[in-house]
């Protein structure tokens, strides 16, 4: 079930935010919503209990490896994309090149 978000200092409902640091990672915290602006009043309350060691060491370990999963994915994806526009206009210009060979139009 989800925490409720508290009213910063702000007097706004605070973010519900997960650190990454190597300390604390994967460790869910609420914070300011004004978070790096020039009227933030810093609060910030951890929901998470603290991790033992072990299981960061775990947890970092799997960040990392899904982190190289979705860049790898970003990557195939961004090459599928450029494959696909390739293989459109090579299309377009075999349909041109059919078209003028039948209809005898030279260039």
């Amino acid at each position: 079930m989800a925490a409720a978000s508290p009213l910063c200092r702000c007097a706004v409902p605070a973010v519900l935010r997960t650190s990454w640091t190597d300390a604390n990672p994967g460790r869910r915290f609420f914070g300011c919503a004004n978070y790096r602006g020039a009227n933030a009043c810093n609060y910030f309350r951890w929901i998470d209990p603290p991790l033992e060691d072990n299981i960061k060491r775990l947890v970092l370990a799997m960040h990392k490896r899904i982190r190289e999963v979705e860049r790898r994915n970003d990557h195939n994806s961004f090459f599928r994309e450029v494959s696909k526009g390739f293989f459109i206009v090579v299309g377009a210009l075999l349909a041109k090149s059919v078209m003028d060979s039948l209809f005898g139009i030279k260039e």
